[in-house]
């Protein structure tokens, strides 16, 4: 969903209005005392935050990952890197 939302034209208001809706929620805009940033409640429970994260940039932003989820998701890309690479390789990066 956020690939297409990323598709929509920046120049048209209500392409604008509706990315907004349905990303804004996904803002963590609190500091603690020590300059941490604070994720709501509801964004841990929606990514499964439980212990340690992992901080990782995709493109133009971040991204937070349980670590145990996120060596999950690595060693499921590590298990299929031929796969997705011959899968890509049409695309002319």
């Amino acid at each position: 969903m956020a690939d297409s939302i990323g598709q929509l034209p920046t120049t048209k208001s209500s392409a604008r209005l509706y990315a907004r809706l349905l990303l804004a929620s996904a803002v963590a805009e609190k500091f603690d005392k020590q300059g941490r940033v604070v994720v709501p409640g509801f964004l841990k429970r929606y990514a499964g935050l439980k212990g340690k994260v992992v901080v990782t940039g995709l493109y133009d932003r971040v991204e937070v990952w349980d670590k145990k989820i996120w060596e999950k998701l690595e060693e499921k890309v590590d298990k299929d890197a031929g796969k997705i690479a011959e899968e890509l390789s049409g695309l002319g990066i």
